[in-house]
């Protein structure tokens, strides 16, 4: 699961992708110029080749980009229309030449000429945009709260525009919980949430989902007001929301959050509670470890991890074993601030990238975990995951606030590398 938000590209564009990974996203969403004007500069080449490297270095992925706002390919204004299909263009050229994924795209406002004039109008409109700019990145169409005219605030909107639009690999769906929900679909309730995923599912296809804004709503069900609020303090909630990013039908989405911001903080643990929240491929399998490891974990961090062992030779060999398995060092020419990137952080110059745990999770998914007593014994690992959790806090004082399901399937990962190692020396 990638986790993100939008970002700033106050300075340069570049500086968008510091900002995402010293917030701890590893996916992020940017406007790639000023969203209220025309006017555009053009983007400098190295400042291109300078996001590209950055981008790479710090493993963000999907970037994805917003469609300004004054843009409107439903008008019905002709001017309004020809200059909305010209700006486009040039905006998802740059998209291109930032190599982002994807770039979302709101359906526009009919303005009163009805919603069927106003998608034939959209459909066309983009179109001649493909035809013209032959795009890379995929486009987006994003999901809406139904305010005034605009379009996209049902899922039937969508599916006559890409049935329309020719060349349809290059348009895929951003979902939006807050505007969804706003719309009229009941997505506070497990059996609305299911309806809603099915329905869509139905007339569209979930695989088309790419992006999902994961946002909770100031404004009741059903008010078309467009209002977004902070995970788990709206009117969607924090349960409802937990069945959102743990679904099945989303988890090949990247999730996104545009809620209100007024410092860093608000950034920090909206992304926090997000990925508390997601459980993952092991996270039902370790749920209950992971909530209990939580509360202790400041407590445990501050004990000497020799409380762990009988003797004191496995503490020692946790030490070497786990920096052993767990981590290689590799220099980073420029970032010096404290990152989280795909299981790596940045320490001083320094890139700590984590054990890839992809293939060992195949190790246990691939077997019946639940009666295999050996390999998952609460007596055997709780002493080393909690031990893990202490040598982490010793030696880089990580904030408990941001671990989530995620880290703990990870520490579990590395201990179980570190027990069949000390098992083997201690033999």
């Amino acid at each position: 699961m990638r986790i993100g938000v939008h970002v700033s590209i106050a300075g340069k564009i570049y500086e968008s992708l510091d900002r995402a990974a010293s917030l701890g996203c590893d996916t992020m969403q940017i406007f790639s110029r000023n969203p209220r004007g025309w006017a555009a500069s053009p983007l400098a080449a190295e400042d291109v080749e300078e996001f590209r490297r950055r981008r790479k270095i710090k493993g963000i992925y999907p970037v994805v980009v917003h469609i300004p706002y004054l843009i409107n390919l439903a008008t019905p204004n002709e001017g309004l229309y020809r200059k909305s299909i010209d700006a486009y263009i040039k905006d998802i050229q740059r998209v291109d030449s930032l190599g982002a994924e994807y770039f979302v795209t709101h359906l526009g406002s009919h303005t009163g000429s009805g919603e069927e004039k106003g998608m034939k109008r959209f459909s066309r409109a983009l179109n001649e945009i493909i035809g013209k700019a032959r795009p890379k990145a995929m486009i987006l169409l994003e999901t809406t709260a139904g305010s005034g005219s605009w379009l996209g605030y049902r899922f039937q909107h969508i599916k006559e525009m890409l049935d329309n639009v020719r060349g349809p690999a290059k348009v895929g769906v951003c979902l939006d919980t807050a505007h969804v929900f706003e719309a009229g679909y009941d997505i506070k309730t497990k059996r609305g949430l299911d309806d809603t995923l099915k329905e869509f599912d139905a007339l569209i296809g979930a695989s088309l989902i790419k992006v999902v804004h994961f946002n909770d709503s100031m404004t009741p069900l059903g008010s078309h007001a467009d209002r977004h609020q902070h995970i788990g303090k709206g009117a969607i909630g924090l349960e409802a929301l937990t069945r959102v990013i743990n679904h099945p039908k989303l988890s090949g989405a990247a999730f996104i959050m545009e809620t209100p911001k007024k410092t860093d903080r608000d950034d920090k643990s909206n992304l926090a509670t997000a990925r508390r929240i997601y459980k993952g491929k092991m996270g039902h399998i370790f749920e209950k470890w992971d909530t209990s490891i939580f509360h202790e974990y400041k407590a445990v961090g501050k004990m000497d991890v020799s409380h762990f062992s009988e003797n004191g030779r496995v503490p020692f060999l946790l030490i070497i074993l786990i920096i052993l398995a767990t981590f290689a060092v590799y220099y980073d020419s420029f970032n010096n601030s404290f990152v989280w990137d795909d299981f790596s952080f940045v320490v001083n110059n320094k890139a700590i990238r984590c054990l890839d745990p992809k293939k060992i999770i195949s190790f246990f998914t691939d077997r019946d975990t639940a009666s295999d007593n050996t390999l998952l014994s609460a007596d055997v690992y709780r002493p080393l995951v909690t031990a893990s959790f202490a040598l982490d806090y010793k030696l880089w004082g990580l904030n408990p606030h941001m671990y989530h399901i995620e880290n703990t399937t990870l520490h579990l990962i590395n201990v179980f590398l570190v027990y069949i190692l000390a098992d083997l020396i201690l033999k």
